[in-house]
């Protein structure tokens, strides 16, 4: 079977210089980077140069990238160590999310609500934006941090983050953006967005697994800990993932350039591979800002008269994401669907097909066949 895979958000292959880069720290560069002697230096340097390679793709300086697990890891950090330490002061801080955030934003957030914190999760329209005068409605006088999604995972909606950091600095808000689907599909500047703290994973953008970013500006009154660097004693215990940390340092600085030069590749093709599904299918229903920013390699689309779920099964070949499970009466939509208020009769069949720059104009042409045969076998 000639597989195509369409799940690039959920996770990416390897760039090749990750891998080249990572295999020495596979074999014999395997010192404590925290040793002094001739071997733990040349892990030390290979570190603090790959943490300067990612920096440099953030536009960020180097003491303000503290390497994490995870892009999971990374949010948690964020808003537990921007949030806890009021409460441990005894304040009840109030912080604001996105009915669309990632569930490592809406977890960590309602954790914290549990712990005395307050909370305002702000809704988005039809198409997933979220209105920064919501936003700015949201805000108390004890609101601490703002944490909002650069791009939605599932519909690719792109936030107006710059005018949210904006509103929310001129209250004295801190603001956190979760980057991880937006690095390497958007150029990204921290000094542009105006965050104070961002969150990125290297697997996302064609690093390796098991290493995230958690970027937090000079200055920003935050735990010491989010602006060490790994030698320092505020930085979590144990051995860092060497050759994790050397492979987001190559691929950084090509998912940056890619997010800068394979865009109206991949615009194209995500949107010829909408207009065969929409013609092939009449009546299909497409998820996001269909008009405004929308990650580029992102379609999710819902096929009329079929649940996601009967649709992926008639197509082993490809490799997708349902937003939807159950069946026509029984149906469940995802966060996202359910936020932008989706039609459960439609979105029933929503799936989410994400591209990545290894997918060619045959896979699309394969894809849309495939999809389009399923949808008139599940159909009958």
């Amino acid at each position: 079977m000639r597989w195509i895979y369409l799940d690039y958000n959920a996770t990416t292959p390897l760039a090749p210089a990750a891998q080249e880069a990572m295999l020495p720290y596979l074999a014999d560069r395997y010192a404590d980077p925290r040793a002094e002697h001739a071997p733990g230096r040349i892990v030390a340097e290979a570190i603090d140069d790959a943490r300067t390679r990612v920096a440099t793709a953030l536009g960020a300086f180097a003491d303000e990238v503290a390497w994490t697990s995870s892009g999971t890891e990374s949010c948690s950090r964020a808003l537990r160590e921007t949030i806890e330490p009021a409460l441990r002061a005894g304040s009840t801080p109030h912080l604001v999310v996105s009915a669309i955030d990632h569930a490592a934003v809406l977890g960590t957030a309602r954790f914290l609500q549990t712990l005395g914190a307050g909370l305002t999760v702000v809704r988005v329209d039809a198409e997933g934006r979220v209105d920064p005068s919501d936003v700015m409605a949201a805000l108390r006088p004890e609101t601490r941090l703002v944490s909002i999604g650069l791009a939605n995972e599932e519909i690719g909606t792109v936030q107006p983050l710059a005018a949210i950091a904006e509103l929310c600095h001129d209250e004295g808000v801190l603001v956190h953006t979760d980057a991880t689907q937006a690095f390497g599909k958007l150029p990204i500047d921290v000094r542009s967005l105006g965050v104070d703290l961002l969150s990125v994973s290297a697997h996302k953008a064609y690093g390796p697994k098991g290493v995230g970013v958690l970027y937090a500006r000079r200055g920003a009154p935050v735990e010491p800990c989010l602006l060490a660097g790994f030698e320092a004693a505020d930085e979590p215990a144990g051995m860092p993932n060497i050759a994790g940390i050397v492979g987001f340092g190559a691929a950084a600085p090509v998912a940056a350039d890619a997010a800068q030069h394979s865009r109206q590749q991949l615009a194209a093709l995500r949107d010829r591979l909408a207009k065969l599904l929409l013609s092939g299918a009449g009546g299909g229903q497409v998820y996001g800002q269909i008009e405004g920013p929308r990650l580029v390699n992102t379609l999710c689309i819902a096929l009329p008269g079929v649940t996601a779920s009967d649709l992926l099964s008639a197509t082993p070949e490809i490799a997708a994401t349902p937003c939807a499970t159950g069946g026509p009466e029984t149906v469940v939509l995802s966060p996202t669907l359910q936020a932008i208020n989706a039609d459960p009769r439609v979105a029933s069949g929503a799936i989410r097909l994400s591209l990545g720059w290894q997918t060619t104009a045959d896979e699309v042409e394969r894809a849309a066949a495939a999809l389009l045969d399923a949808w008139e076998r599940c159909r009958d």
